[in-house]
């Protein structure tokens, strides 16, 4: 990044300051809003920097994903930016308690909806994770 701010210098007076200027601005987008850059691989995704042709290439990490399941059938879910509710229903298979459930939302304020299935099994609670027309994913929880 440094070689290219040297070289925007070169060409202009000024020029390397702005670029970096720029860079700064699409990280911190990047920071307020990881899941807007599109996806480029499975794990990568990609935000052009505005004015220059440049791309910030990242990955975005989840740390947390809170699943409340209400005794009505009804709860709520978050995960990075997503804040849902959920309808679930219970049941079992292989002879495991598993659960299904359809949520309803919004990602960085876009509303979004999906589906998820987990299973407990061993003290775990294993699933998966399902955006409409986006992501997927599995997870892992196990009790700290």
């Amino acid at each position: 990044m440094n070689e290219a701010a040297r070289f925007y210098e070169r060409r202009k007076e000024g020029l390397g300051l702005e670029f970096l200027n720029e860079v700064e601005r699409t990280v911190a987008s990047i920071l307020a809003h990881p899941r807007s850059g599109p996806a480029i691989s499975p794990s990568i995704r990609r935000r052009i920097v505005r004015r220059f042709p440049f791309g910030v290439l990242y990955a975005v990490h989840i740390e947390q994903i809170v699943i409340t399941f209400g005794p009505d059938g009804l709860g709520a879910i978050q995960i990075i930016a997503i804040g849902a509710s959920i309808d679930y229903g219970m049941s079992e298979r292989d002879g495991l308690p598993y659960v299904e459930f359809s949520w309803s939302g919004f990602d960085d304020d876009d509303p979004t909806c999906g589906r998820d299935s987990a299973r407990l099994e061993n003290g775990k609670l294993m699933g998966r994770f399902f955006i409409h027309q986006g992501d997927e994913s599995s997870f892992v929880y196990e009790h700290a």
